[in-house]
């Protein structure tokens, strides 16, 4: 009984007399946690493992030779030499080889690139606006706004002149200006060349914006509404205008206040960001400003 006890079955194991049910799980389970690799050697094929001290490569080559001890029809390859162990170690750890070179690289790009994207919202988020392109227009030296070509325009909220008809329905604030660029209009009942400016943007409007992301805005700086749309002939009527003055506003809050306008009629660009680009602009200067900024 006791030989036949002894007497395996026959199988096509890679390493006869292992039982591998146990012996194998408990070996990679001693040397798994030792195992650190190196870089190939200069030959470029074998892999190798290392460890930072030396008495743990004689640990482990008396693990398996424990091991041998204990099964003596195993066809192990002898841990005597640092080739055969690393054989060794492969054969039941399942190590395969591996480039860590390629993935460290990789690694290295992804890595980079995280930071350059990093690097660049920063910009963004802290860009000095002074420094974007603007244009003056022949009155830019006689204008002197709160608001320097290059800077944001302040937030401000205005009544419009003819409510309900238009896409802000009866108010319009800076907000609503963000992601279009906007030709504003300055202009009062008093205007003697209202109707001639009005005619050659309402021309411009029609010609030269008319697919392009551009929008038109009237800011009236009359104190009456009625004599604001006495004035209001058809050439600008179809804009939509700001009535600066507006009993739910105080005269500070006023958008005219604000932006410390003085004298009209004014002809501003402002860009889809919201930044005042040019000033002083006369009608025949408007196409040739804006190709200028934005084209």
């Amino acid at each position: 009984m006791a030989e036949e006890s002894q007497e395996r079955p026959a199988r096509a194991e890679r390493f006869p007399g292992w039982n591998t049910d146990y012996d194998l799980m408990e070996l990679v389970g001693i040397i798994k946690p030792f195992q650190t690799r190196d870089l190939a050697s200069e030959e470029g094929s074998t892999d190798r493992f290392d460890s930072s001290e030396g008495s743990l490569l004689a640990g482990k080559k008396v693990v398996i030779s424990s091991v041998q001890t204990a099964h003596q029809a195993s066809h192990l390859p002898e841990a005597g030499s640092e080739d055969r162990y690393v054989q060794t170690m492969a054969a039941f750890t399942g190590s395969r080889r591996r480039n860590p070179v390629i993935l460290n690289w990789l690694m290295a790009i992804m890595g980079a690139l995280v930071f350059m994207a990093l690097v660049f919202w920063l910009m963004m988020k802290t860009s000095d606006y002074t420094a974007i392109n603007t244009f003056g227009g022949a009155g830019s030296n006689e204008i002197h706004l709160l608001v320097e070509p290059g800077e944001a325009l302040p937030d401000f909220t205005g009544h419009l002149l003819v409510e309900g008809v238009h896409e802000w329905n009866d108010s319009v604030s800076t907000e609503d200006l963000i992601g279009k660029n906007t030709v504003m209009l300055v202009w009062g009942s008093w205007n003697a060349e209202l109707l001639s400016w009005s005619q050659a943007l309402n021309y411009q409007r029609l010609v030269d914006f008319d697919s392009s992301n551009t929008q038109f805005l009237g800011l009236n700086l009359d104190k009456s509404r009625e004599d604001a749309l006495a004035m209001l002939n058809e050439d600008i009527a179809g804009w939509p205008h700001i009535f600066n003055y507006s009993e739910y506003q105080k005269s500070t809050d006023h958008p005219m206040q604000l932006l410390g306008i003085e004298q009209s009629p004014l002809i501003l660009l402002i860009d889809s960001t919201g930044h005042l680009r040019a000033q002083g602009l006369r009608p025949e200067e408007v196409v040739e400003a804006y190709r200028t900024l934005f084209e």
